[in-house]
């Protein structure tokens, strides 16, 4: 985690510093608040807590669970969007996200069915 915090740090100061060299002006100071606030939670929930639950279920879920569940992630940021932004989503993106999920589960369940009959050959 500790290594991740490192690399996320450094990267916003170059990302910041390459900004300001190509605006040829400083931020605004202070920052406004709205997006000040958008990227307070980008970086708590978005990072420290995605991460800790990958961590948490790295250690608690199969591989390929785990593995399998971060192609759920765009469905939910595209859940998250059309609630709080009120986005029109376009039927062609609702089957995307029914195929991705539909995917997902088969994985799961084949999964599962995998293991039973593996852990059952032991």
């Amino acid at each position: 985690m500790a290594n991740n915090a490192v690399f996320l740090t450094l990267t916003a100061v170059l990302m910041s510093a390459l900004a300001a060299g190509l605006e040829g002006r400083a931020p605004p100071w202070p920052p406004p608040l709205r997006p000040t606030l958008a990227l307070a939670y980008l970086a708590v929930i978005g990072t420290v807590v995605a991460f800790a639950g990958y961590f948490y279920l790295l250690r608690h879920v199969r591989l390929m669970t785990l593995a399998t569940l971060v192609l759920v992630q765009p469905v939910v940021a595209l859940t998250v969007d059309a609630l709080f932004e009120a986005q029109k989503i376009a039927p062609r993106t609702y089957v995307g996200a029914a195929l991705t999920l539909a995917g997902v589960l088969l994985n799961l369940v084949g999964g599962a069915r995998r293991g039973a009959t593996v852990s059952s050959c032991k």
